[in-house]
């Protein structure tokens, strides 16, 4: 058994917005730009409630540095194309007292992306 936090409700929100089949063949396509796929996340959250707890980029590249880009970011018009790696980690945090993200990373293919991690979305309290 898992244990149970107050950031629970969080985490079930970002789960919603987590990578799904049908949201992975888009952000390849010569019209999808790094910025919409931030505004997609934002979406989920602000429906939620927690928009403005939001306060963290949705993701970013990753490649021979730790962050780099393509930054999924509003106003980041950078298109997304065969070849980018990123993340996607949107979260939602309530300052000095707690958060919760999830961390997923995509690469763009010919035929939209593929979620190249696997983990358990299981809720896990690290304390600290």
């Amino acid at each position: 058994r898992l244990p149970t936090c107050s950031r629970a409700p969080a985490l079930a929100t970002l789960s919603a917005f987590a990578p799904t089949p049908s949201r992975l063949t888009e952000p390849c396509s010569s019209s999808r730009r790094a910025s919409r796929f931030d505004a997609a996340a934002r979406a989920v959250i602000d429906a939620a409630g927690e928009g403005a707890r939001f306060f963290h980029r949705t993701g970013h590249g990753i490649g021979l540095e730790e962050h780099e880009d393509p930054y999924i970011v509003a106003g980041n018009t950078t298109k997304l194309v065969p070849g980018h790696a990123f993340s996607i980690e949107p979260g939602i945090y309530v300052e000095g007292v707690n958060g919760a993200r999830i961390e997923d990373i995509v690469l763009c293919g010919e035929n939209g992306a593929d979620q190249l991690n696997q983990t358990s979305r299981d809720l896990y309290v690290v304390a600290g």
